[in-house]
């Protein structure tokens, strides 16, 4: 005979077996671990599991007094993923920094709905894309739902928000810098050596990252070509830290197209020793980060007709077809 499970009361389940019926009691503790414990008695099964649940609220408010922070479900949910890539977590760390500016010395019990609503509007009006408001309303879901696996609330703040969309065209979504765009941004760009990264993204097609992380022990002057197997995952503060490219087809060679060599030596002529053998560092030598790039860009397209959405990103220093 096999086992059959029918749930009939909220997290209690009645077992038909081999060796007869039983209740099963389930809940999760304050530590988001589930538990079960089986009774002969469907009322033994209910009333253990609301003793369950009181010492868990109980748990709650000691952490309440505590103090639980949003820096430290943070730090919790970091913890709970050692299994990321470095370039997921590089992300992460990225995205939850300006959060915990905002939000990260509040006690979670004190965060609602609205103020995730306040927050992501601020996103807005900074010009960030539609995408990345969205990564960060899921990164924050991700996040509040630690403490409501912990016991600490009872209902996550950011369920409620909506997702949010992209509203452009296809057309707006594909557009890429004409060449009267791409000179205006190189001449606003806030230094010599980010007019110079630019033209060199531009001639080679590489990201951001694999620009910013390639060294001189890649480029091969001799054949025209450039070594891609890794990119920048940390520069912004103390050393730079590498990983590996987004995909395994992204190691490649790429060829030097024309003026792409010229671009290279006059990096190499501005800064002939920099930190680790970075090719591309910043007037001061410091790492080209992805913080920093994205501040170059918008610096640079501060005031200037681009297409919807290329405002806020770096992503789009490409062409027209």
């Amino acid at each position: 005979m096999k086992r059959k499970r029918v749930r009939v009361a909220e997290g209690v389940y009645r077992e038909t077996g081999p060796r007869g019926t039983r209740y099963l009691a389930k809940w999760r503790s304050a530590e988001g671990k589930e538990h079960t414990r089986s009774f002969p008695h469907l009322k033994d099964a209910r009333e253990f599991r609301a003793d369950a649940l009181a010492h868990r609220g109980k748990e709650a408010e000691r952490a309440k007094d505590d103090g639980v922070t949003v820096n430290d479900i943070a730090d919790t949910y970091l913890s709970q993923n050692p299994h990321w890539r470095e370039t997921t977590r590089s992300t992460a760390i990225t995205r939850l920094r300006p959060i915990r500016d905002s939000l990260g010395s509040r006690k979670v019990q004190a965060v609602k709905a609205s103020d995730i609503n306040q927050y992501l509007a601020q996103l807005h009006s900074a010009g960030r894309t539609p995408k990345t408001q969205e990564a960060t309303r899921a990164l924050l879901r991700a996040v509040f739902q630690v403490a409501v696996d912990d016991g600490l609330i009872e209902r996550n703040p950011v369920a409620s928000v909506k997702a949010i969309r992209d509203q452009r065209t296809p057309e707006e979504r594909d557009a890429r810098l004409t060449d009267d765009q791409i000179a205006a941004l190189a001449e606003h760009m806030p230094a010599d050596e980010w007019r110079r990264l630019l033209v060199f993204i531009l001639g080679t097609g590489m990201r951001g990252g694999e620009a910013a992380g390639l060294t001189w022990d890649r480029v091969d002057f001799l054949h025209s070509r450039i070594r891609v197997d890794r990119q920048l995952i940390s520069g912004n503060y103390g050393e730079p830290v590498f990983g590996p490219p987004k995909t395994k087809n992204s190691t490649r060679w790429v060829p030097m197209r024309p003026g792409i060599r010229e671009v290279l030596e006059a990096q190499q002529q501005a800064h002939p020793v920099t930190v680790d053998g970075l090719v591309w560092v910043t007037d001061t030598g410091a790492p080209m980060g992805r913080s920093v790039r994205s501040e170059a860009w918008r610096i640079a397209a501060r005031g200037l007709d681009l297409p919807p959405g290329a405002r806020g990103t770096a992503h789009r220093w490409q062409p027209v077809a």
